[in-house]
């Protein structure tokens, strides 16, 4: 039963045609429910996307004191536009912990949402290394819901070492393929996600409402920001960074120039360059007038002579 379950996973997430399907721009949250862990059962009533709250507060001490002296619970909602009629079957999607400053979050329990399969990578909560990352379903039936609960986490942070706050993001899966939401169809419907939201420990996260189509920060080389759908930043080979608002600070600049390699020039960063072993000729150079030449030696007409003796 278990091999035939995981099969369904793995098939629900990577089949079916790249057409917009019923869960198209959804969207996945992060809330924080109010409610500290214990044993008690947990609220099973549902926000609304204006009610996500994605801020736990941390403590004013500072150095490495936690947020809460009883860990918090928080959820991960799959949210969808008001006029969709969605109709989930499976996904993928993992998370990231900040550290900022030897500060970090601790997550103690985790657990999926009633009647979902799931494959987790070894990163995943308690584990503290590899990936994070998840690929789910729900077996016993398709989720026809705007708002569905998938994952619940509880835990605290402590600030960093000057009382810097910390940031619980969701992310995309490392395979493209498992990027998406799909439905019941078969074939499968893929429907990208649009968005992805955090939950921030003594600072705001970040939510998406959808409406339609997500609007977020988009990121360019030339460190502009523009405020565009996923699918737009893309097709502008731009970085869909997420968020509420484009700041001065979000985008920086990306620098690119000649570099040389086993006498063959490209234009790349000064980093890819570094890590191909390259010699970078600076910051906005190009390949011409061609900086790769064979260097010239010179000799005198003696030492010539003496090279074919």
């Amino acid at each position: 039963m278990k091999k035939f379950l995981m099969a369904l996973v793995v098939l629900a997430i990577a089949s079916g045609p790249a057409l917009a399907g019923p869960n198209e721009n959804g969207v996945l949250m992060v809330h924080n429910t109010g409610v500290m862990y214990s044993t008690d059962p947990f609220p099973t009533v549902l926000p609304t996307c204006p009610e996500i709250v994605n801020t736990v507060a941390m403590g004013s001490e500072g150095g490495l004191t936690p947020s809460q002296s009883v860990p918090v619970v928080w959820k991960v909602y799959a949210v969808f536009p008001p006029a969709n009629s969605p109709i989930l079957k499976a996904l993928g999607w993992g998370y990231n912990l900040s550290a900022v400053n030897a500060g970090g979050i601790i997550i103690e329990q985790n657990g999926a949402a009633p009647g979902v399969f799931s494959i987790v990578s070894a990163g995943w909560a308690p584990a503290t290394t590899g990936i994070p990352e998840v690929g789910m379903s729900f077996t016993d039936s398709c989720r026809v819901a705007h708002v569905t609960e998938l994952w619940w986490f509880s835990g605290y942070a402590y600030a960093g070492a000057l009382g810097e706050p910390q940031m619980f993001s969701l992310q995309g899966h490392t395979n493209p393929l498992n990027q998406i939401f799909s439905d019941c169809v078969i074939p499968a419907n893929k429907d990208a996600i649009a968005g992805y939201g955090s939950l921030g420990f003594g600072q705001p996260g970040y939510t998406f409402c959808p409406t339609g189509e997500v609007v977020g920060p988009c990121c360019f080389t030339d460190g502009t920001c523009q405020m565009l759908t996923a699918v737009a930043c893309q097709g502008l080979s731009g970085s869909f960074v997420g968020g509420e608002a484009c700041t001065p600070q979000l985008c920086p600049v990306i620098k690119y120039g000649a570099c040389c390699k086993d006498m063959i020039c490209q234009v790349v960063t000064s980093n890819v360059c570094f890590n191909i072993g390259g010699t970078y000729s600076g910051d906005d150079t190009t390949c011409d007038p061609y900086p790769c030449a064979v260097p010239v030696e010179v000799k005198s007409w003696g030492q010539i002579k003496s090279s074919y003796r």
